[in-house]
């Protein structure tokens, strides 16, 4: 009898071994999400009637064998989710289709799946027939490590602009005892009853000192390009951080100059520049101040959007100055 309890015992163990415990965490199993909002289709959004993905095994980076397809029709956000991928390298090749299940732009992308709910990266779409449209940009230009506050400089500076303001009766129009347009620049920093901020008031009168259409001052002789210089100059000496950035785009040799509208610098509104859907482009950036400094002169490779999209960033750091005086000495 004792022997028998003895095997009983043993037999308990090995059973409780044996059986799969509830506290050994579960693995989440790999998920890869497609994004491709509904907007972004632009040419095709009447056209395409679903998205097909195919997964692919990797071949020493090259597409191998056809491991599964899934098809979704096309969703208002946009997103689309493939499950059951093993992990590791695979090949995602995207595909827009109409009705007919046409190919009407494709695009694939390598990527390494993991454990998880993924997202993969963007996927370039090239229509299957080429496709022409008009540019449509959008450029943002970021400064890092710009100083802030005036420089020491600035005082100098000041005091030649006041002097031109002074000399092109900027001040005998807006004065503080009859400030037209609500703009006093007799006193000191200028006062505006439209803005509060000084240099949102600076920035103001540069501009429309700078400005063909709505000139100041409004009659006369307008400041020459010296005068405008020093303005501009004490402007960023003021603010530190350039206030105002001039960005030249060179494409296609052909140069011209971007409009900031809502922070981001886009083609002028009386300018088209057409190109190929899904093409990539090499767009020459010029930043530069106001007042002629050059900050950046860079190329950055770009791929049009399916609705002529192209949307890019341009990270700007400082440097110190560094001034070189060449000194020779004579015999």
């Amino acid at each position: 009898m004792k022997y028998l309890s003895l095997i009983v015992l043993v037999l308990s163990l090995v059973s409780c071994q044996l059986k799969p415990s509830d506290s050994v965490g579960s693995v989440d199993a790999p998920k890869v999400q497609f994004s491709l909002s509904a907007a972004s289709l632009g040419i095709f959004r009447d056209s395409a009637q679903k998205l097909v993905i195919e997964v692919s095994e990797d071949n020493e980076g090259e597409i191998g064998g056809l491991l599964e397809t899934s098809s979704f029709p096309l969703e208002e956000d946009g997103q689309y989710e493939v499950t059951g991928v093993s992990i590791g390298p695979k090949w995602f090749s995207i595909s827009l289709r109409d009705s007919q299940e046409s190919i009407l732009a494709s695009g694939s992308v390598r990527y390494v799946v993991g454990l998880g709910l993924q997202t993969l990266p963007e996927v370039v779409l090239t229509p299957t027939e080429p496709i022409t449209l008009p540019l449509n940009l959008s450029l943002a230009v970021e400064l890092n490590g710009f100083p802030s506050g005036p420089s020491a400089d600035e005082p100098a500076l000041r005091e030649e602009s006041l002097a031109i303001f002074q000399q092109y009766s900027c001040i005998a129009c807006h004065n503080s005892s009859f400030p037209q347009g609500a703009l006093d620049m007799e006193s000191y920093p200028f006062l505006s009853s439209f803005r509060t901020e000084f240099s949102d008031i600076v920035n103001e009168v540069v501009k429309r000192i700078n400005d063909d259409v709505r000139p100041m001052p409004p009659s006369g002789p307008r400041l020459n390009e010296d005068e405008l210089s020093i303005v501009a100059s004490w402007q960023e000496a003021l603010f530190g951080a350039p206030e105002i950035l001039l960005v030249d785009l060179v494409l296609n040799g052909q140069e011209l100059r971007l409009e900031e509208v809502d922070g981001a610098f886009r083609l002028p509104s009386d300018q088209t520049i057409d190109v190929l859907a899904g093409d990539s482009l090499v767009l020459g950036i010029r930043v530069s101040t106001q007042a002629g400094v050059l900050l950046a002169d860079r190329s950055l490779t770009e791929t049009v959007g399916l609705d002529g999209t192209v949307s890019a960033a341009l990270a700007i750091d400082y440097e110190e100055p560094v001034i070189v005086i060449p000194i020779t000495i004579g015999e």
